[in-house]
């Protein structure tokens, strides 16, 4: 994609928790910032000094965009962030004086481009009419195509897309450098010196490259100072809407590619299915006598049945995903409950009737709706859920039961039985795609549009789907787990014999 990952993720145990939210160190030490994306919107608003750094290079740039910003000091103008947004909503008079300085200083060329967009979205706002009355008639004068220009905009945008890259390192700096100018930024002791002499080794030289604790810290002061200033960048709107009219999208996709399987569908589905039946067939009397023989055989059923159905889809589908939850929390209530046993004897009989009771309240929501002019929907069986609802309990004795079974959540059960590792992995990425979150829904459609003249974004191609990678070993090896246990409970002998 256009911005490139930075290579780390924070761990864990290096963030903050507050409030229920498990916060960055950078942002549990500040309060109330709000930085958006580089691409997004920082990066647009300070192209003109990024324009500037590519046609004076470096150390001659940097020397421009700093005198610039002296003379905004020393002229008292009313600038508090170099962004084109700010510049555009000065005070008619500062905005005059400033561009007129530019023009002195021949640096117009750093702000000629954006006569496109000003002029294309003249109409939508007033900050482009002082731009537009003293930048119109050079840019005819020295017209140049809009394929050229674009060409321009999108040649200095590749250049300065990685956020963490040295080249956009060293713009995030020149955008500090007026508050720097200005005093509004107040280092620590120490690190005064050493920032300036860097910029001043720069400045004399011809390289982008900083030193690394420099360059986090210039990171961290940008992102920090544009969250403060709580920038509104119009301008980057602007340029946005312009771009998405004149020039298309260059539509990629991330192939997630598939993984060879452990062993083929077949001997798994096989080997499980044939051991359950002959399980049953050897303790059939159990079947009446035992609720736990009962839950246990019917659950592996059910999770045998979901293996086998999401087969026929695809162990590489989205399907495949959501589905893997719902075996996994059918073994997990399992194990848990063969854990709990030893402390509750009737813990599968009060399991039966906690799904009663859920039956219970889907036939009563059933008779309720089905009374007045909502329409149910069409797999919903009414009878069955009736039926079943009472099998257990009856209806006049049967409480419905709105609590989680055992009034412990589905992480507590995995922590319970000392497998919370499954939780934190298989289940709550799974949990992405039963919810329908947007991580989901972007895991699920990676094709995007790569074009650094837009915002990087999704895009929806039907007949093009690229498959996820492929979740069968994660089944196979759910599912031999869910094995061990159960027929830890019920072994099969070598002969096929029930011991």
């Amino acid at each position: 994609m256009n911005e490139q990952p930075s290579g780390r993720h924070i761990p864990l145990d290096e963030m903050i928790l507050k409030k229920g939210v498990v916060k960055t160190p950078f942002n549990a030490s500040l309060q109330n910032v709000v930085a958006n994306p580089w691409r997004e919107n920082r990066l647009i608003e300070y192209l003109w000094m990024a324009i500037i750094l590519e046609r004076e290079g470096p150390g001659n740039g940097l020397r421009k965009i700093l005198s610039v910003f002296h003379y905004i000091k020393t002229k008292k103008i009313a600038l508090h962030y170099p962004t084109i947004s700010n510049i555009l909503n000065m005070d008619s008079e500062d905005e005059k004086n400033f561009f007129e300085y530019i023009c002195k200083e021949k640096l117009d060329y750093a702000f000629l481009p954006f006569v496109v967009v000003a002029y294309d979205n003249r109409e939508r706002h007033t900050m482009y009419d002082i731009f537009l009355e003293m930048f119109l008639g050079t840019f005819l004068e020295r017209f140049m195509s809009l394929d050229v220009l674009l060409k321009k905009f999108e040649n200095i945008i590749v250049e300065y897309l990685d956020a963490r890259g040295d080249k956009a390192t060293y713009l995030r700096f020149c955008a500090l450098s007026l508050d720097l100018s200005m005093g509004d930024i107040v280092l620590q002791k120490g690190r005064d010196d050493i920032l300036v002499d860097q910029f001043v080794a720069i400045s004399e030289g011809n390289s982008f490259k900083l030193n690394p604790m420099i360059a986090s810290t210039v990171r961290a002061m940008e992102l920090s100072i544009w969250g403060f200033h709580n920038e509104n960048p119009m301008f980057t709107k602007d340029f946005d809407d312009f771009t998405s009219k004149y020039v298309y999208c260059d539509i990629k996709m991330i192939n997630q590619g598939s993984e060879k399987t452990m062993e083929p569908f077949e001997q798994v589905f096989k080997e499980l299915s044939i051991n359950l039946k002959k399980t049953i067939a050897e303790n059939h009397s159990l079947m009446i006598s035992s609720r736990k023989f009962q839950v246990m055989t019917a659950s592996l059923e059910y999770g045998l049945r979901i293996f086998k159905e999401v087969n026929v889809v695809g162990f590489d589908s989205v399907v495949a995903v959501e589905s893997m939850r719902s075996i996994l929390e059918t073994f997990i209530n399992n194990k848990f409950l063969l854990d709990g046993e030893s402390e509750r004897e009737d813990i599968w009989l009060s399991y039966q009737k906690y799904g009663g009771s859920a039956l219970r309240k889907l036939a009563a929501e059933s008779d309720k709706y089905s009374s007045g002019t909502e329409v149910l929907p069409k797999e919903y069986d009414s009878r069955l859920i009736h039926l079943l609802s009472t099998e257990i309990e009856d209806e006049l004795v049967g409480d419905i039961d709105l609590r989680y079974f055992e009034n412990t959540n589905i992480r507590k059960k995995f922590q319970k039985v000392d497998l919370e590792s499954l939780y934190h992995t298989y289940y709550e990425y799974g949990t992405q795609f039963t919810h329908g979150y947007w991580s989901a829904v972007r895991l699920a459609t990676t094709d995007f549009c790569d074009q650094p003249l837009h915002q990087s974004h999704s895009n929806t191609e039907l007949n093009e789907q690229v498959p996820l990678k492929s979740a069968f070993d994660d089944y196979a090896y759910i599912l031999s787990l869910w094995s061990d246990m159960f027929f830890g409970e019920f072994p099969v002998s070598t002969s096929g014999e029930v011991k």
